[in-house]
């Protein structure tokens, strides 16, 4: 079970999604909100909404994605631990550029990283739209 006893601050950062189902808008489609978070601190690094109907639009919103991070840390991680799947597959080419290895994990193996996150982000934004 990985914890982030385990990480050093900035040894690895944690790609996931903070919504729980896709995000609806009237003109752009839908979205999921996804947030890298240091490991070990568990600080949010950056959060973006990325469109769930455009994956031609999605390199470059990897390369925005890492971007964002690195600005608040000033270097790149040894590391990205991401859902696999869509997540993993979205930011391994631009992570492989920089030198940074993607190890795709359960999405139950990243609870100890998301949990928290999630949780304030349904309780802000998901329980609010369905009103």
């Amino acid at each position: 079970m990985l914890s982030p006893g385990q990480f050093e601050v900035n040894e690895a950062w944690v790609l996931f999604r903070l919504n729980s189902r896709p995000i609806p808008t009237e003109l752009d489609g839908n979205f999921d909100c996804v947030t890298f978070s240091d490991a070990a601190s568990g600080i949010l690094l950056c959060t973006e909404l990325l469109c769930v109907e455009e994956p031609e639009a999605w390199p470059t919103q990897a390369d925005h994605l890492l971007q964002l991070a690195f600005r608040r840390h000033k270097r790149f991680p040894k590391t990205i631990l991401a859902a696999k799947g869509v997540l993993a597959d979205l930011i391994r080419p631009e992570a492989a550029r920089q030198g940074i290895d993607v190890i795709p994990l359960a999405a139950n193996q990243l609870l100890v990283f998301s949990s928290e996150p999630r949780q304030a982000f349904a309780k802000q934004f998901e329980r609010r739209s369905r009103r």
